[in-house]
């Protein structure tokens, strides 16, 4: 009988809310509200959550290693991210997300190299068909060379795809540290690892608000956006942790970074985006990709 590993159901978990919270992104990133606020936002929410998930468990000691993977993860994901949302703001939504979205070769790269992961012929067909479908959902804009804030929106998205990688990777290398520990009676240290990130949003993103913003002025949809996205990134990066824990990098990073899947067919109820057969295309392609790699472990 058929029964998917336990890291693909977490995996397909954090894809589910990964789309989601890309609806909520896209909306704050043409909003004009503050960058800044919003990230603050989705930090204080991330770092509650996790740390009365923690206490609530009743295990209060934090491990250094907790610490140090969670600045580093914490780190790679808040940098990206704000360099995400800058670059949106310049560029097409479908190039941005699609160049964004190729960090999951990087990481399986990285996983393959670095963390000693098997590469087999149908994970090279999942990755390739994944790389297929990200391209089939840029559709093709009309018009000239793009200007000097283009050019720097690229290379601002390139790096917040690279950043994206390593969040990934050092989520799978802290994991790893954590199962030891956990052998040691050290336990909930995912928790506190989970935490310590939300509090680097939290912490990076007043820093951008009043270096850059009006920190006092809250716009009601802004405190929306991040309370939102907030919850939705405790369940992506929650599942996320729980996949990279029970399985391979190389598998778990390409299909959660799908999550376009999701966005895709919300956006048509939602927000009457339409479907194109380029589309469509890509949505076929895109689900064929998740199946190779489902079918790789």
């Amino acid at each position: 009988m058929f029964r998917l590993d336990p890291s693909l159901v977490f995996a397909f978990g954090s894809l589910l809310f990964a789309g989601v919270n890309d609806l909520v992104f896209k909306k704050q990133a043409m909003s004009g509200h503050g960058r800044g606020q919003y990230i603050a936002l989705c930090g204080l929410v991330w770092m509650l959550v996790f740390a009365l998930l923690a206490l609530a468990s009743g295990h209060n000691r934090i491990a250094p290693s907790a610490v140090y993977w969670g600045l580093i993860a914490g780190t790679f994901s808040v940098v990206g991210n704000y360099l995400l949302i800058t670059s949106l703001r310049h560029l097409d939504a479908s190039v941005g997300a699609t160049i964004y979205r190729l960090n999951l070769v990087l990481a399986a790269m990285i996983a393959f190299l670095l963390l000693a992961e098997p590469l087999t012929p149908m994970k090279l067909i999942g990755l390739a068909l994944a790389v297929v479908a990200i391209f089939l959902f840029a559709e093709k804009k009309n018009g000239g060379s793009p200007d000097a804030g283009k050019k720097w929106a690229l290379i601002l998205v390139i790096i917040a795809s690279c950043l994206r990688a390593g969040m990934a990777i050092s989520y799978k290398l802290a994991a790893n540290q954590f199962a030891i520990l956990q052998s040691q009676g050290w336990n909930s240290q995912q928790h506190w690892f989970l935490s310590v990130q939300g509090f680097m949003w939290l912490f990076v993103g007043l820093i951008f608000a009043f270096r850059f913003e009006n920190p006092v002025k809250f716009a009601a949809a802004n405190v929306g956006y991040g309370l939102l996205s907030g919850g939705l990134i405790c369940g992506i990066v929650l599942l996320l942790a729980k996949a990279l824990a029970a399985g391979q990098a190389s598998v778990v990073v390409p299909i959660t970074q799908m999550s376009f899947l999701v966005t895709a067919l919300l956006s048509w109820p939602l927000i009457r985006e339409r479907f194109s057969p380029r589309k469509i295309t890509a949505l076929a392609v895109a689900a064929v990709a998740v199946l190779a790699l489902t079918l790789s472990i």
